[in-house]
């Protein structure tokens, strides 16, 4: 067992358990509400219903594929925990968002051990889990919680793996499996196997090149294990092929006027007036974009009539991934808290730069990923709780900030041998 292996482990374990604990417990009570409509609409009819035997549906009669079944399915294994034990729904998930995000703490301190040392690792553990918008989603259901503890979970096995020169093929394998789990939880990391394999090919210098190629295969292939079952389920029901999901032209349409929302509770934003006019635009023919391929046509008309509009558009798109939260509230506040985070995360990435291989080895595979994200956020409904799984890969790097204080003469003697 790890914990007995290394201690430090399990000191990491308790305190971000007491931590998110203490977070909770000090909650106002109007901010626990669930603000989920997502979870309420979707996520919870569906794991009731299989749970039930019903099959993966809401209404109980035809399959329901507008979002992937991982969320769904660890729901589901939760209510049935809930039963088994005695145990009140609510306690059991609060239990599980709380342990889920303890596993996600722990796999970020194992990583930054990795590229630093024990007591930087720790520094970068400590704020990961103090992280206010981490913390901000364990109170409530929600499927990134889930999606962290998973991508961390693939992310560490094989940066472990390529980045030391490991050729065994089942390293590869599993992380595979768990990123194939991560797509199927949350479709935003759709990309990320294809930039993984980039970064395999980067880490794994020392390695001939037919011995990469087979990794990649055997990592792929881990990859599509727990993704054709799916994708096999969807068509044999249904007739269609559905890439993971049918949620994408929705959260594309929706995230273009985002603006002018009739939600209620959202507040409103300002943009510029070109932009506002666009997307009033967008507003009046919102049911005749029903597809990708519509939308993409119309943003492709508008990139050749109104370049500007548009890049103003993506670019507030691009800036608010970073602080915008649902009902568009606290937003400034949230940039004034954000602003320390992001300056760390740039520190540490130029610090991993003028380290050793592994630390640079790390930090692309981390970049590719956050850029990636980062990207599909723009596309769609670009809020903050989107980016926050990448985010907290970059507390990686972050910890390359503390090492480099506790290691300054000896890093600037030669910062390529103080890698560990």
């Amino acid at each position: 067992m790890i914990f007995r292996k290394n201690p430090i482990y399990f000191i990491v374990f308790i305190s971000s358990i007491l931590i998110t604990s203490l977070f909770l417990l000090l909650l106002p009570k109007n901010w626990k509400v669930n603000e989920s409509t997502d979870y309420s609409s979707f996520y919870e009819p569906v794991a009731r219903n299989i749970l039930a035997g019903k099959g993966y549906t809401r209404s109980g009669d035809s399959i329901d594929s507008f979002y992937p079944p991982g969320y769904p399915l660890i729901l589901a294994m939760v209510f049935g925990l809930s039963k088994a034990l005695y145990i009140p729904e609510n306690v059991m998930i609060t239990v599980f968002q709380v342990i889920l995000t303890t596993v996600s703490v722990v796999l970020i301190f194992h990583l930054a051990q990795k590229v630093t040392n024990t007591k930087a690792a720790l520094i970068a553990a400590l704020v990961w889990m103090t992280y206010p918008f981490q913390l901000w989603l364990t109170k409530q259901p929600n499927s990134e919680i889930p999606f962290m503890a998973i991508l961390f979970s693939g992310c560490a096995i094989l940066f472990s793996a390529s980045c030391f020169q490991i050729c065994k093929k089942s390293p590869y394998l599993i992380s595979g499996l768990f990123i194939g789990l991560a797509i199927l939880t949350r479709p935003i990391a759709i990309l990320f196997p294809l930039l993984l394999v980039i970064s395999l090919y980067f880490s794994l210098s020392n390695i001939p090149g037919r011995k990469k190629v087979l990794l990649s295969i055997v990592f792929i292939t881990g990859v599509l294990l727990p993704i054709i079952p799916w994708e096999s389920f969807v068509y044999a029901k249904t007739g269609k092929v559905v890439l993971i999901s049918e949620n994408s032209s929705m959260a594309l349409r929706g995230g273009l006027v985002f603006a002018i929302s009739d939600n209620a509770y959202k507040q409103p934003v300002s943009v510029p007036p070109d932009v506002r006019l666009l997307m009033m635009e967008i507003k009046e023919q919102y049911d005749d974009l029903s597809s990708n391929e519509k939308i993409i046509s119309f943003i492709g008309a508008k990139i050749i009539k109104t370049p500007l509009t548009i890049i103003k558009l993506f670019g507030i798109k691009a800036l608010r991934s970073w602080y915008a939260t649902d009902r568009q509230s606290y937003e400034k506040y949230i940039v004034l808290i954000q602003l320390p985070y992001v300056f760390l995360i740039i520190s540490g990435s130029f610090l991993a730069l003028k380290r050793g291989k592994t630390a640079r080895k790390v930090l692309i595979g981390i970049w590719l990923l956050t850029l990636c994200n980062w990207g599909m956020t723009i596309l769609v409904t670009s809020t903050l709780r989107y980016m926050v799984p990448v985010i907290g890969l970059q507390f990686v790097n972050i910890a390359h900030v503390p090492f480099f204080f506790f290691q300054r003469d000896q890093y600037q003697r030669n910062p390529r041998n103080s890698n560990s």
